[in-house]
């Protein structure tokens, strides 16, 4: 059972429970994307 409620936002499990703060979740998403892009990240 979670601690942590999900939210209305977010679309991957771990992003909803991030959801109850917009800003927070925005930037863990940017930052994903960006280590992605720079090959420190796989998308898997």
């Amino acid at each position: 059972m979670a601690r942590i409620h999900a939210s209305t936002f977010g679309n991957t499990p771990f992003q909803k429970r991030l959801g109850h703060n917009k800003e927070v979740m925005e930037g863990w998403a940017h930052l994903g994307e960006v280590w992605e892009k720079d090959g420190l990240l796989s998308a898997e």
